[in-house]
């Protein structure tokens, strides 16, 4: 999948949480009700293999991550440390770095990776999104 489709994917997840979340908790602010919510473990880390392979590739090749935002960089390590873990527990696998993150970015992640002010924004924009759609159904 590509990740313009796993970002979509992410905000629709997001905005799931965020309505989970409304019903169980009670909060200040549709900012304080989303960054709870991108706080919250995520499906899976919405980055293609390919993507990620690269990024580790750079990690490993002991290059800088200066060009990705502080989230991106969270998640990138949290996989560089699964894709360790993986290979430590398989030192017979041959498989391609890229074919082992396939199975790894599918897996839950420990939370979103958005910023405050990003989850926010997916929020509204789903929110409005969702409201047309009803709307648009009647």
């Amino acid at each position: 999948m590509k990740d313009t489709e796993l970002k979509r994917q992410r905000d629709r997840d997001l905005y799931k949480v965020y309505v989970r979340s409304l019903s169980a908790r009670r909060f200040a602010s549709i900012g304080e009700a989303a960054d709870y919510a991108r706080r919250q473990p995520a499906p899976q880390y919405y980055i293609s293999a390919r993507t990620a392979s690269l990024l580790i590739g750079r990690l490993m090749a002991h290059q800088s991550l200066i060009g990705l935002n502080s989230n991106s960089r969270q998640r990138i390590w949290h996989l560089y440390d699964a894709y360790n873990d993986y290979r430590q527990a398989h030192p017979h696998c041959r498989l391609s770095r890229e074919l082992i993150l396939e199975e790894l970015v599918e897996q839950p992640a420990p939370q979103f990776f958005v910023s405050a002010g990003r989850a926010k924004h997916i929020i509204i924009y789903e929110r409005r999104a969702a409201i047309k759609h009803m709307r648009t159904r009647r």
